[in-house]
């Protein structure tokens, strides 16, 4: 193995076995990505990987209220539940 000034060392590869294939992703996963917006948030996941949004935390609307309803039930049921399940 020849070693170079800086330290590094190089290796020769004679051969290679591919274990498994992946596809191409939807959109480039780079600072300045291709996918729009909908593209990017159907893969939210592959989003993720890029700087600005690992940089950038989610943070909710003001006064804390993501917009999800819970059931209101306003009449007392026996056993002390709210809601009758």
């Amino acid at each position: 193995m020849p070693i170079s000034l800086r330290g590094e060392i190089e290796i020769l590869v004679t051969a290679l076995t591919l274990l498994n294939h992946s596809e191409v992703p939807p959109f480039t996963i780079e600072d300045n990505t291709d996918g729009g917006e909908d593209l990017r948030m159907k893969y939210r996941y592959l989003d993720i990987r890029r700087t600005p949004v690992r940089e950038k935390p989610y943070l909710p609307p003001q006064g804390g209220y993501d917009g999800a309803q819970l059931p209101l039930c306003s009449r007392l049921y026996r056993g002390g539940n709210s809601c009758p399940h």
